[in-house]
């Protein structure tokens, strides 16, 4: 198989230097075309017949393979079926594994999971338990490849010959609660032994073809008739909401001592699953110390019976054969990188995100990837782009992202495959500049540009309309006066593009008077599905009204007044709506916009009822928010409201939020002790609310953050 692997690779490896090194050839009559065809088939010579040889040679081998599998008489069957042996081992092939073999001498074993111990320990105290009568339920959540299900199955596998019944069960990403029935029936309806071979094989076919065609309404009068007076272990694994959760719920018994174990993502989902402190336990899943990461890192790379240290390790990196290595990914410094051992001309995939030490050599040896279609330097310190970039034509994604890449080269336009360029630094406010080749080349590719600068200088791209495919436009910063022709050009490009491709706009203007302008287009973009618009304009372009297919849409705090929300509130699938602000909060022109908003606004923002059918999210994070106030069915679907201020006057009406789940308020280092009384009135009232949301409170002034759910014991 070793061998049937290489040759593909190099079979691949053949193709993609045919691609590059053989253009298309001239077609065509004429006396030109002609000359040009024989001065190609001259410079071609040479590579023509290094690829011809390859092929020979390639050929070669994939017969000799082909041979040497007949004169051995390797036949590659399908694995046997899985069967019973006599002794009620599970028995696969000619291989027999027993349940009872001597620890030590087992031929197939269970590693332990590494970094986790201290948290099985505990939780393992918790499923020996039987102080209550009930059924109680562990909720294990954390972020996804942090152990959640490694230390589920590890509880599973050690303590679930205790119970009467058992089933593991993993959500599917669209719940479908009749199928988990199906799931869970079928393993609970499973015999404790595996006595009685062929006669068990055939009763459990028939169960589960019986199964298979049961109801709903059969599948869970027979799961409570089974689980009836039993006790029984259940794992739910990868839940992604809490509806899902509560459905099967409903249909378990309440057995006593039974233990459902629950994994999730989410915090939130992991809270719904706690319903009594006393039988129930949450337990959060933290990232892995330094040391046990190392040794896991290093028990991964290095399997052998012989311990693992670094320089071993090293040795044995060194020693590996990268000539096939397509997709290269390096972490810390570019002192790790094996170039050396790379063949460059065959990279397809080179991601540095967070490297650092860029050195001269370094970028040579990038530039020498002709075959590269994806190039992550993402965060690193890089400080330029070398025109070097136009001889990588198979090119598709640039990122530049968090670097001091200010200015691209005028090479970028002769990449032909090129569709996504990312750049700009927000915390170190850098933005990229595209050449003035750009505006005469335009690249007609390209899906995704952001992070760019546009300028009233002459060499300064301002007209698009040549970015016929664009998708995605992100202008970071924007510096125009209005009546320019770029001011224009830059008007126009938005309408034309935002009528056909583009989908996704960011503008941060902060003096020109462009976003205001907006408001003025005579064929305003109909298909956005994000906006999101920073500066100090005082006025919401009216056609964003109109959107129909517009999901996200962040506006300037500069425009919170109740007026916005009134027109906004008819917006049919508008999931997520924020108000925030790209410069500090310390801006004093920001503050007095925010008190003027405020009197003509009558002192308070108003969200009438009806509308908001499909928000889920509002977040607002200004200096100053004003009396918030909701009216009875107002925003019925929201299930999440962040705040982030400095100073807060209130919040009235939450209680009508129907479907209100998690309240979070950030309270800014200037926050008074006003502010703060009423964080702490907001997080107690939430308690009375019939949705009970769960509340968590962050300080910034103390670093520090709390948690309240309403159902927790105070």
């Amino acid at each position: 198989m070793k061998q049937v692997r290489d040759i593909a690779y190099d079979m691949e490896d053949c193709v993609d230097d045919f691609a590059h090194r053989l253009r298309h050839d001239p077609r065509g009559d004429g006396c030109l075309v002609e000359v040009y065809r024989a001065l190609y088939e001259i410079y071609t010579c040479r590579p023509r017949r290094d690829i011809a040889a390859k092929l020979a040679e390639l050929k070669n081998r994939a017969q000799q393979v082909g041979e040497r599998r007949l004169r051995y008489g390797v036949v590659l069957n399908p694995m046997p079926p899985q069967r019973e042996a006599r002794n009620g081992a599970t028995q696969v092939g000619n291989q027999t594994t027993g349940e009872n073999q001597v620890a030590g001498r087992r031929l197939i074993t269970v590693k332990e999971p590494i970094g986790v111990a201290r948290a099985i320990e505990k939780l393992e105290a918790w499923m020996k338990s039987r102080s209550h009568n009930n059924r109680g339920v562990l909720a294990i959540h954390g972020f996804g490849g942090g152990g959640k299900s490694t230390i589920a199955a590890a509880l599973y596998r050690k303590h679930g010959q205790k119970f009467d019944c058992r089933a593991w069960v993993t959500m599917p990403q669209k719940f479908d609660d009749r199928a988990v029935l199906r799931s869970i029936l079928s393993q609970v309806m499973l015999p404790a032994t595996a006595s009685g071979g062929g006669d068990r094989r055939r009763r459990g076919g028939s169960r589960h073809a019986k199964i298979e065609t049961m109801s709903q309404e059969q599948l869970i009068k027979g799961l409570k008739n089974h689980l009836q007076n039993k006790s029984y272990i259940l794992v739910v694994d990868d839940v992604r909401s809490a509806e899902a959760w509560q459905t099967i719920r409903q249909y378990l018994p309440d057995e006593e001592g039974s233990r459902v174990v629950v994994t999730t993502r989410f915090e939130a989902v992991a809270g719904e699953c706690i319903l009594d402190r006393q039988k129930d336990m949450l337990h959060h899943v933290d990232r892995l110390s330094d040391e046990d990461a190392k040794r896991l890192f290093q028990e991964s790379v290095s399997e052998s019976i012989h311990s693992s240290d670094v320089k071993h390790a090293k040795e044995t990196m060194d020693r590996m054969n990268l000539s096939h290595v397509r997709s290269v990914t390096v972490f810390g410094s570019l002192n790790q990188l094996p170039f050396m051992s790379l063949k460059l001309g065959i990279v397809q995939v080179l991601d540095l995100e967070g490297c650092k030490g860029f050195k001269k050599q370094h970028v040579k040896d990038i530039f020498k990837m002709l075959l590269l279609k994806y190039l992550n330097l993402r965060g690193t310190d890089i400080n330029s782009i070398p025109s070097k970039i136009g001889k990588l034509r198979y090119l598709e994604t640039l990122d530049i992202r968090d670097t001091n890449v200010q200015k691209l080269p005028d090479a970028i336009v002769q990449l032909e495959r090129l569709t996504s360029i990312l750049g700009g630094n927000t915390m170190a406010q850098v933005t990229l500049k595209l050449p003035a080749e750009a505006t005469k080349k335009p690249l007609r590719t390209l899906h995704i540009l952001s992070g760019i600068e546009i300028t009233g200088e002459p060499t300064s791209v301002n007209d698009f309309h040549g970015y016929t495919a664009l998708r995605k436009l992100g202008i970071h910063k924007l510096q125009i006066q209005e009546g320019t022709p770029g001011f224009k050009a830059l008007l126009s490009s938005i309408q034309y593009i935002g009528g056909s491709s583009l989908k996704n706009l960011l503008i941060n203007d902060e003096s020109s008077g462009f976003i205001d302008a907006l408001d003025s287009l005579t064929s305003p973009p109909r298909y956005f599905h994000s906006i999101q618009l920073y500066g100090m304009f005082i006025k919401v372009p009216r056609w964003i009204a109109h959107l129909t297919e517009l999901k996200n849409l962040t506006l300037s705090v500069t425009v919170l007044r109740t007026d916005t929300l009134e027109l906004l509130q008819k917006l049919p699938r508008m999931f997520c709506l924020i108000f925030s602000s790209w410069t500090s909060s310390k801006d004093l022109d920001l503050v007095d916009i925010l008190e003027k908003n405020k009197s003509d606004s009558e002192g308070q923002i108003l969200v009438k009822h009806g509308g908001f059918d499909c928000l889920k999210l509002l977040r607002l994070d200004a200096p100053l928010l004003p009396l918030l106030v909701f009216s009875e069915r107002a925003m019925g679907n929201l299930e999440r409201l962040d705040m982030k201020f400095n100073t807060l006057e209130g919040v009235f009406g939450m209680d009508n939020l129907a479907s209100l789940r998690e309240v979070h308020m950030t309270a800014g280092e200037k926050a008074g002790e006003i502010t703060k009384s009423i964080v702490r009135e907001l997080e107690a009232e939430a308690g009375k609310y019939a949705n009970t949301p769960r509340v968590v409170v962050y300080e910034l002034a103390g670093r520090g953050s709390r948690s309240h759910t309403p159902n927790d014991p105070e």
